[in-house]
C-alpha cells in the first residue's frame, strides 16, 4: 500500500514537471501558429486564387497565371498540413518522454526543465526553418565575412 502511494505521488510530481516542459510549450505554440497560417492560406485561396481562376479570360495568358497561383496555394496548404502533422507527432513524443527526462534529471540532481536542451531545441528549429539556398555570397553575408568581388584586371599587357 505504501509503495502504491509512493508511485502515485511520484507520478503526480513527474506530471507537474512535465507540464513545465519548455520544449512542449514551444511546440504547442508552433502548432497554433501553423494552424493560423493554414486558415489564412485557405481563406486567401477561396477569396483570391479561386476567384481569379474562375474569372480568367480564356486564351489571354490569365488562365496560366491564375492556375499557377492556384497550384502554389494548394502546395503551400499541403506543406502547412504536413508541418502541423509533424509538429503534433513531435509534441506527443515529447510529452511521452518528458516525465522520464524530468525524473532522470531530478534523480541526478539537475534542474528541470533543462535550459541547455531548450536552447539546443531553439537552435535546431532555427536551422530547420532557415533558407535552403546555398549561395556562397549569401552565406558569407550571414556570417559577416562577405568580400566584394574585385574588378577584373585590365586587359592591357604589362610587357
Amino acid at each position: 500500500m505504501l509503495i502504491f502511494l509512493f508511485l502515485i505521488l511520484n507520478s503526480m510530481h513527474s506530471s507537474d514537471e512535465a507540464a513545465k516542459d519548455l520544449i512542449s510549450a514551444e511546440i504547442s505554440r508552433e502548432i497554433s501558429a501553423l494552424r493560423a497560417l493554414l486558415e489564412e492560406e485557405k481563406k486567401k485561396f477561396t477569396d483570391e486564387h479561386e476567384k481569379k481562376f474562375r474569372t480568367a479570360v480564356p486564351q489571354s495568358g490569365q488562365v496560366k497565371y491564375a492556375r499557377k497561383r492556384w497550384e502554389e496555394s494548394l502546395a503551400k496548404q499541403r506543406k502547412l498540413q504536413q508541418l502541423i502533422l509533424y509538429s503534433e507527432v513531435r509534441l506527443e513524443s515529447r510529452r511521452a518522454m518528458a516525465p522520464a527526462l524530468a525524473a532522470k534529471a531530478i534523480q541526478a540532481g539537475r534542474t528541470w526543465p533543462d535550459q541547455v536542451e531548450y536552447r539546443e531545441y531553439l537552435k535546431d528549429r532555427e536551422l530547420r526553418s532557415r533558407s535552403k539556398n546555398w549561395l556562397v555570397e549569401e552565406r558569407q553575408r550571414e556570417e559577416g565575412v562577405f568580400q566584394k568581388k574585385r574588378a577584373p584586371a585590365s586587359s592591357g599587357s604589362a610587357h
